[in-house]
Protein backbone atom coordinates (compact mmCIF):
# COMPACT_ATOMS: atom_id res chain seq x y z
CA UNK A 1 0.00 0.00 0.00
CA UNK A 2 1.57 3.26 -1.11
CA UNK A 3 -0.47 5.62 1.07
CA UNK A 4 0.59 4.18 4.42
CA UNK A 5 -0.25 6.95 6.90
CA UNK A 6 -2.34 10.09 7.18
CA UNK A 7 -3.81 12.18 9.97
CA UNK A 8 -6.07 15.21 10.13
CA UNK A 9 -5.58 15.50 13.93
CA UNK A 10 -9.34 15.51 14.48
CA UNK A 11 -10.52 12.36 16.19
CA UNK A 12 -9.37 12.70 19.81
CA UNK A 13 -9.58 15.24 22.60
CA UNK A 14 -6.67 16.50 24.65
CA UNK A 15 -2.96 15.76 24.54
CA UNK A 16 -3.30 12.05 23.79
CA UNK A 17 -0.39 11.44 21.48
CA UNK A 18 1.38 8.65 23.35
CA UNK A 19 1.46 4.96 22.35
CA UNK A 20 -1.70 4.34 20.38
CA UNK A 21 -2.88 7.93 20.75
CA UNK A 22 -3.73 9.54 17.41
CA UNK A 23 -1.78 6.65 15.89
CA UNK A 24 1.51 8.35 16.89
CA UNK A 25 4.16 6.77 19.11
CA UNK A 26 4.88 9.91 21.11
CA UNK A 27 3.72 13.45 21.36
CA UNK A 28 3.51 14.41 25.00
CA UNK A 29 5.02 17.80 24.16
CA UNK A 30 2.38 18.86 21.67
CA UNK A 31 -0.77 20.88 21.84
CA UNK A 32 -4.13 20.90 20.08
CA UNK A 33 -4.80 23.78 17.72
CA UNK A 34 -7.64 24.78 15.42
CA UNK A 35 -7.34 23.19 11.98
CA UNK A 36 -7.20 25.18 8.77
CA UNK A 37 -10.66 23.98 7.65
CA UNK A 38 -12.13 23.49 11.09
CA UNK A 39 -11.49 20.40 13.15
CA UNK A 40 -8.10 19.96 14.77
CA UNK A 41 -4.42 20.53 14.13
CA UNK A 42 -1.26 19.89 16.14
CA UNK A 43 1.56 22.14 17.31
CA UNK A 44 4.79 20.27 18.17
CA UNK A 45 6.43 21.72 21.26
CA UNK A 46 10.00 21.63 22.48
CA UNK A 47 11.00 19.46 25.41
CA UNK A 48 12.32 22.36 27.47
CA UNK A 49 15.82 20.92 27.12
CA UNK A 50 18.14 23.37 25.39
CA UNK A 51 20.14 20.64 23.65
CA UNK A 52 17.58 17.98 22.67
CA UNK A 53 14.40 20.01 22.41
CA UNK A 54 13.53 18.68 18.97
CA UNK A 55 12.82 15.24 20.41
CA UNK A 56 9.93 16.63 22.42
CA UNK A 57 7.46 16.83 19.55
CA UNK A 58 5.62 14.01 17.80
CA UNK A 59 7.27 10.97 16.31
CA UNK A 60 6.08 7.85 14.54
CA UNK A 61 7.97 4.61 13.82
CA UNK A 62 7.51 2.63 10.60
CA UNK A 63 9.16 -0.23 8.77
CA UNK A 64 12.37 0.86 7.06
CA UNK A 65 11.93 2.55 3.69
CA UNK A 66 14.35 4.01 1.16
CA UNK A 67 12.15 6.98 0.31
CA UNK A 68 9.05 8.92 1.22
CA UNK A 69 6.65 11.53 -0.09
CA UNK A 70 5.37 13.71 2.75
CA UNK A 71 2.63 16.30 2.63
CA UNK A 72 1.55 18.62 5.43
CA UNK A 73 -0.42 21.82 5.79
CA UNK A 74 1.81 24.17 7.77
CA UNK A 75 1.41 27.47 9.55
CA UNK A 76 4.43 29.18 11.07
CA UNK A 77 3.54 31.61 13.83
CA UNK A 78 6.99 32.86 14.81
CA UNK A 79 10.63 32.93 13.75
CA UNK A 80 11.67 34.13 17.20
CA UNK A 81 13.18 31.54 19.53
CA UNK A 82 13.72 31.66 23.28
CA UNK A 83 17.35 32.64 22.86
CA UNK A 84 16.96 34.74 19.73
CA UNK A 85 17.69 32.20 16.98
CA UNK A 86 16.00 29.09 15.62
CA UNK A 87 18.08 26.15 16.76
CA UNK A 88 16.17 23.05 15.67
CA UNK A 89 14.50 21.47 12.61
CA UNK A 90 10.74 21.21 12.21
CA UNK A 91 10.73 17.83 10.41
CA UNK A 92 13.46 15.20 10.48
CA UNK A 93 13.93 11.60 9.42
CA UNK A 94 15.76 9.01 11.52
CA UNK A 95 17.14 5.50 11.28
CA UNK A 96 16.35 3.80 14.60
CA UNK A 97 18.34 0.68 15.46
CA UNK A 98 19.10 -1.20 18.69
CA UNK A 99 22.12 1.04 19.27
CA UNK A 100 20.12 4.25 18.98
CA UNK A 101 18.75 6.63 16.36
CA UNK A 102 20.80 8.30 13.64
CA UNK A 103 19.16 11.33 12.07
CA UNK A 104 19.54 11.07 8.30
CA UNK A 105 18.45 14.60 7.34
CA UNK A 106 16.30 17.42 8.59
CA UNK A 107 14.06 20.18 7.28
CA UNK A 108 14.73 23.65 8.68
CA UNK A 109 13.67 27.23 8.56
CA UNK A 110 17.10 28.81 8.13
CA UNK A 111 17.74 30.97 11.24
CA UNK A 112 19.30 33.74 9.16
CA UNK A 113 17.29 33.89 5.93
CA UNK A 114 14.11 32.11 7.22
CA UNK A 115 13.96 30.09 3.97
CA UNK A 116 13.12 26.37 4.09
CA UNK A 117 16.27 24.25 3.76
CA UNK A 118 17.31 20.59 3.95
CA UNK A 119 20.36 19.73 6.05
CA UNK A 120 22.36 16.61 6.89
CA UNK A 121 21.72 14.94 10.23
CA UNK A 122 19.93 17.03 12.83
CA UNK A 123 21.03 20.16 11.04
CA UNK A 124 23.57 21.43 13.55
CA UNK A 125 24.83 24.73 12.18
CA UNK A 126 28.46 23.94 13.07
CA UNK A 127 29.01 20.37 11.95
CA UNK A 128 26.25 19.60 9.46
CA UNK A 129 25.86 20.57 5.84
CA UNK A 130 23.13 22.31 3.89
CA UNK A 131 21.92 19.94 1.17
CA UNK A 132 19.30 22.08 -0.54
CA UNK A 133 17.93 25.60 -0.05
CA UNK A 134 14.66 26.97 -1.33
CA UNK A 135 13.90 30.63 -1.81
CA UNK A 136 10.60 30.13 -0.01
CA UNK A 137 10.09 32.01 3.25
CA UNK A 138 6.93 30.83 5.03
CA UNK A 139 4.41 33.66 5.51
CA UNK A 140 3.84 34.04 9.22
CA UNK A 141 0.38 33.09 10.54
CA UNK A 142 -0.83 31.88 7.10
CA UNK A 143 -1.45 28.29 6.03
CA UNK A 144 0.43 26.81 3.06
CA UNK A 145 0.89 23.24 1.83
CA UNK A 146 4.37 21.72 1.96
CA UNK A 147 5.37 18.51 0.16
CA UNK A 148 8.76 16.81 0.17
CA UNK A 149 9.87 13.79 -1.87
CA UNK A 150 12.99 12.30 -0.31
CA UNK A 151 15.32 9.46 -1.19
CA UNK A 152 17.74 8.39 1.53
CA UNK A 153 21.18 7.52 0.21
CA UNK A 154 24.68 8.63 -0.57
CA UNK A 155 23.83 9.90 -3.06
CA UNK A 156 20.20 10.67 -2.39
CA UNK A 157 17.76 13.28 -3.62
CA UNK A 158 15.07 15.72 -2.56
CA UNK A 159 12.25 17.59 -4.28
CA UNK A 160 10.19 20.17 -2.39
CA UNK A 161 6.89 21.70 -3.46
CA UNK A 162 4.90 24.56 -1.98
CA UNK A 163 1.21 24.62 -2.90
CA UNK A 164 1.96 22.36 -5.88
CA UNK A 165 4.90 24.37 -7.26
CA UNK A 166 8.47 23.04 -7.23
CA UNK A 167 10.81 25.19 -5.15
CA UNK A 168 13.83 22.89 -5.14
CA UNK A 169 15.11 19.73 -6.85
CA UNK A 170 18.48 18.41 -5.74
CA UNK A 171 20.11 15.11 -6.70
CA UNK A 172 23.44 13.55 -5.79
CA UNK A 173 23.22 14.74 -2.18
CA UNK A 174 24.11 12.89 1.03
CA UNK A 175 20.80 12.30 2.78
CA UNK A 176 22.19 9.16 4.49
CA UNK A 177 24.21 9.44 7.70
CA UNK A 178 23.79 5.92 9.15
CA UNK A 179 25.09 2.68 7.58
CA UNK A 180 21.57 2.10 6.20
CA UNK A 181 20.14 3.94 3.15
CA UNK A 182 16.72 4.00 4.82
CA UNK A 183 14.57 5.84 7.38
CA UNK A 184 12.07 4.38 9.85
CA UNK A 185 11.16 7.27 12.17
CA UNK A 186 9.66 10.64 11.34
CA UNK A 187 9.63 13.53 13.79
CA UNK A 188 7.53 16.68 13.83
CA UNK A 189 9.33 19.04 16.19
CA UNK A 190 9.41 22.61 17.39
CA UNK A 191 12.10 24.88 15.94
CA UNK A 192 13.03 25.94 19.46
CA UNK A 193 13.61 23.98 22.66
CA UNK A 194 10.83 25.99 24.29
CA UNK A 195 8.40 26.04 21.33
CA UNK A 196 5.79 25.65 19.85
CA UNK A 197 6.46 27.73 16.77
CA UNK A 198 4.44 26.04 14.01
CA UNK A 199 1.18 24.13 13.45
CA UNK A 200 0.58 21.04 11.28
CA UNK A 201 -2.62 19.71 9.69
CA UNK A 202 -3.72 17.39 6.85
CA UNK A 203 -0.63 15.17 7.02
CA UNK A 204 0.13 12.24 4.66
CA UNK A 205 2.95 9.79 3.90
CA UNK A 206 3.39 7.87 0.63
CA UNK A 207 5.95 5.19 -0.18
CA UNK A 208 7.20 6.10 -3.70
CA UNK A 209 8.71 2.64 -4.14
CA UNK A 210 5.64 0.59 -3.21
CA UNK A 211 4.07 0.58 -6.66
CA UNK A 212 0.61 -0.41 -5.43
CA UNK A 213 -1.11 2.95 -5.56
CA UNK A 214 -0.18 6.63 -5.42
CA UNK A 215 3.61 6.87 -5.58
CA UNK A 216 4.16 10.58 -6.19
CA UNK A 217 3.02 13.91 -4.80
CA UNK A 218 -0.69 13.94 -4.02
CA UNK A 219 -0.90 17.72 -4.15
CA UNK A 220 -2.69 19.72 -1.50
CA UNK A 221 -4.91 17.29 0.37
CA UNK A 222 -7.59 17.67 2.98
CA UNK A 223 -8.22 15.01 5.61
CA UNK A 224 -11.89 14.97 6.56
CA UNK A 225 -13.03 13.25 9.75
CA UNK A 226 -16.62 12.09 10.07
CA UNK A 227 -18.37 10.13 12.80
CA UNK A 228 -21.22 7.56 12.94
CA UNK A 229 -24.71 8.94 12.53
CA UNK A 230 -26.91 5.79 12.71
CA UNK A 231 -26.79 2.07 13.37
CA UNK A 232 -25.79 -0.13 10.45
CA UNK A 233 -26.70 -3.52 9.04
CA UNK A 234 -25.59 -5.55 12.07
CA UNK A 235 -25.33 -4.49 15.71
CA UNK A 236 -24.44 -7.37 18.04
CA UNK A 237 -22.75 -5.19 20.65
CA UNK A 238 -24.59 -4.12 23.80
CA UNK A 239 -24.80 -0.47 24.81
CA UNK A 240 -23.50 1.19 27.96
CA UNK A 241 -26.50 3.50 27.76
CA UNK A 242 -29.31 4.51 25.41
CA UNK A 243 -30.98 2.58 22.64
CA UNK A 244 -28.81 3.40 19.60
CA UNK A 245 -25.29 1.99 19.32
CA UNK A 246 -24.08 4.76 16.99
CA UNK A 247 -24.87 7.44 19.54
CA UNK A 248 -22.28 6.03 21.94
CA UNK A 249 -19.43 6.32 19.42
CA UNK A 250 -20.44 9.44 17.48
CA UNK A 251 -17.84 11.66 19.07
CA UNK A 252 -14.18 12.45 19.43
CA UNK A 253 -12.88 10.10 22.10
CA UNK A 254 -10.35 10.14 24.91
CA UNK A 255 -8.33 7.68 26.96
CA UNK A 256 -10.69 8.11 29.89
CA UNK A 257 -13.94 6.16 30.18
CA UNK A 258 -16.73 8.67 29.71
CA UNK A 259 -19.50 6.11 30.12
CA UNK A 260 -20.36 6.01 26.39
CA UNK A 261 -19.33 2.79 24.67
CA UNK A 262 -20.58 -0.44 23.11
CA UNK A 263 -19.31 -3.81 24.25
CA UNK A 264 -19.34 -7.55 23.59
CA UNK A 265 -17.39 -10.63 24.62
CA UNK A 266 -18.45 -12.90 21.77
CA UNK A 267 -16.08 -13.85 18.97
CA UNK A 268 -17.41 -12.79 15.53
CA UNK A 269 -19.82 -10.24 16.98
CA UNK A 270 -20.09 -7.16 14.74
CA UNK A 271 -21.11 -3.55 15.28
CA UNK A 272 -21.66 -1.49 12.12
CA UNK A 273 -22.57 2.18 11.66
CA UNK A 274 -23.38 4.53 8.82
CA UNK A 275 -21.23 7.65 8.68
CA UNK A 276 -22.16 11.29 8.25
CA UNK A 277 -21.94 11.85 4.45
CA UNK A 278 -18.79 13.36 2.98
CA UNK A 279 -18.83 16.29 0.58
CA UNK A 280 -15.69 15.99 -1.52
CA UNK A 281 -14.53 17.60 -4.74
CA UNK A 282 -11.63 15.83 -6.40
CA UNK A 283 -9.96 12.46 -5.98
CA UNK A 284 -10.30 10.29 -2.88
CA UNK A 285 -6.80 8.98 -2.17
CA UNK A 286 -7.72 6.75 0.73
CA UNK A 287 -10.27 5.92 3.42
CA UNK A 288 -9.18 5.29 7.00
CA UNK A 289 -11.20 3.84 9.85
CA UNK A 290 -10.05 4.66 13.39
CA UNK A 291 -11.47 3.05 16.50
CA UNK A 292 -10.76 3.28 20.22
CA UNK A 293 -10.90 -0.04 22.08
CA UNK A 294 -9.88 -1.76 25.28
CA UNK A 295 -10.59 -5.08 26.98
CA UNK A 296 -12.17 -5.07 30.44
CA UNK A 297 -11.59 -8.70 31.42
CA UNK A 298 -8.69 -11.10 31.80
CA UNK A 299 -7.41 -13.17 28.90
CA UNK A 300 -6.73 -12.22 25.33
CA UNK A 301 -9.02 -10.40 22.93
CA UNK A 302 -8.53 -9.29 19.31
CA UNK A 303 -10.65 -7.07 17.07
CA UNK A 304 -10.50 -5.74 13.53
CA UNK A 305 -11.86 -2.66 11.76
CA UNK A 306 -14.67 -3.60 9.40
CA UNK A 307 -16.38 -2.02 6.42
CA UNK A 308 -19.51 -3.16 4.63
CA UNK A 309 -20.06 -2.26 0.98
CA UNK A 310 -23.29 -3.45 -0.54
CA UNK A 311 -23.80 -6.93 0.90
CA UNK A 312 -20.12 -7.71 1.52
CA UNK A 313 -18.04 -7.24 4.67
CA UNK A 314 -14.31 -6.46 4.40
CA UNK A 315 -12.03 -6.95 7.39
CA UNK A 316 -8.96 -4.92 8.18
CA UNK A 317 -6.02 -6.39 10.12
CA UNK A 318 -6.67 -7.97 13.50
CA UNK A 319 -5.37 -6.07 16.54
CA UNK A 320 -4.71 -7.32 20.07
CA UNK A 321 -6.68 -5.38 22.68
CA UNK A 322 -5.03 -3.95 25.79
CA UNK A 323 -6.52 -3.06 29.15
CA UNK A 324 -6.04 0.63 28.32
CA UNK A 325 -7.79 2.44 25.49
CA UNK A 326 -5.78 2.20 22.28
CA UNK A 327 -6.48 3.67 18.86
CA UNK A 328 -6.43 1.17 16.02
CA UNK A 329 -7.39 1.35 12.37
CA UNK A 330 -6.64 0.65 8.76
CA UNK A 331 -6.36 2.46 5.43
CA UNK A 332 -8.18 1.30 2.32
CA UNK A 333 -6.44 3.06 -0.55
CA UNK A 334 -8.90 1.51 -3.03
CA UNK A 335 -12.49 0.38 -2.77
CA UNK A 336 -12.07 -3.32 -1.82
CA UNK A 337 -15.26 -4.27 -3.65
CA UNK A 338 -14.18 -2.87 -7.01
CA UNK A 339 -10.36 -2.64 -6.58
CA UNK A 340 -10.75 0.81 -8.16
CA UNK A 341 -10.25 4.29 -6.68
CA UNK A 342 -13.00 5.43 -4.37
CA UNK A 343 -15.91 7.41 -5.73
CA UNK A 344 -18.02 9.58 -3.46
CA UNK A 345 -21.26 7.61 -3.85
CA UNK A 346 -19.57 4.35 -2.83
CA UNK A 347 -17.87 5.98 0.15
CA UNK A 348 -21.09 7.52 1.45
CA UNK A 349 -22.97 4.22 1.17
CA UNK A 350 -20.26 2.27 3.04
CA UNK A 351 -20.79 1.26 6.66
CA UNK A 352 -17.91 1.08 9.13
CA UNK A 353 -17.52 -0.78 12.39
CA UNK A 354 -15.75 -3.40 14.42
CA UNK A 355 -15.63 -7.20 14.61
CA UNK A 356 -14.32 -9.38 17.43
CA UNK A 357 -11.89 -11.84 15.83
CA UNK A 358 -10.59 -13.76 18.85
Amino acid sequence: MSLFFFDGFDFTNGNEYGPGGRLWDQGSSASDQAGRWGGGAISPSGSGNLFIGEFGGLFKKFTSRAGVVLGVAARFDSFTAEFGTLAQPFIFFGDLQSTGETIQCSLWVDPNTFAITLRTGRGDQITDTTLATTNYIPPLTLWFYLEIKLTIGNPGSVEIRIDGTDVVLATGIQTQQSPNPTWNVIHLSAMDAFGPTWVADDFYLVDPNDGQGSTDFLGEVRVQTHFPDADGYQNNFLRSTGSINATNVAQAVSYTDDGLYNYSGNVNDIDLYSITPFAITGQVFGVQENMSVRKDNTGSRSVCPLMRIGATNFQGPSFICFSSFTYMGDIWEYNPLTSAPWVLADLNSTQFGIQITA
